[in-house]
């Protein structure tokens, strides 16, 4: 397994409104449990994927975007003095009852196509891809939208998801300050060094 990372987006980040914001929406496809090569290698899903990732998206999202994104907790603390059920899979209705009982300015939703991490004796290695997706609560199209894809050997499925999300929001405000995309094969503290489409190291 090899070190990856592909990043590609749309819209302005430079749009995306000052005020408070909230992850509302996360949805994971279901990977299940894999065994190749007489079970030499033990492939497992990450366990509460929504729940997860919501939590690691909020933390990125104010780390390392500066975005004022309420915290999984506190969303749901407000939810219910509101008496509002928490969810990740809300309907359009409850979404919109969301925004408005939070007061958010914008919301995020995340899908995740991959989430996984996988072990061989004494290696291992984990991936995730998936797509964020900010919107305004004024209603419309999405302000921005990015997708990532990251593969690393040696570490956790959070600790693959957190480097990708950080990733991920360097390449929306490197394009937003009109500079090249950080895609690239990862430097000595993880991150992409060199402009590219996609990238992988040895």
């Amino acid at each position: 397994m090899r070190n990856y990372v592909t990043i590609e987006g749309s819209g302005d980040f430079a749009a995306t409104p000052e005020g408070r914001s909230a992850v509302l929406e996360v949805t994971a496809r279901p990977t299940g449990v894999a065994r190749t090569g007489k079970s030499t290698w033990a492939v497992v899903q990450t366990p509460n994927a929504e729940g997860s990732f919501a939590e690691l998206l909020a933390h990125a999202a104010r780390a390392d975007a500066a975005m004022d994104v309420m915290l999984p907790v506190d969303v749901a603390e407000a939810l219910d003095v509101a008496g509002i059920e928490p969810t990740l899979q809300p309907s359009p209705e409850q979404l919109e009852r969301l925004v408005a009982t939070l007061g958010c300015d914008s919301y995020l939703t995340a899908e995740v196509t991959e989430w996984r991490y996988g072990y061989l004796f004494f290696s291992s290695w984990a991936a995730i891809e998936c797509q964020v997706t900010c919107r305004s609560s004024a209603g419309g199209g999405p302000l921005w939208q990015v997708r990532v894809r990251r593969q690393a050997r040696g570490m956790s499925d959070r600790e693959v998801a957190r480097l990708a999300l950080s990733e991920a929001f360097a390449w929306l405000r490197g394009a937003d300050a009109g500079s090249a995309p950080p895609n690239g094969p990862p430097g000595p503290a993880g991150r992409p060094q060199a402009a590219s489409a996609e990238a992988h190291a040895p």
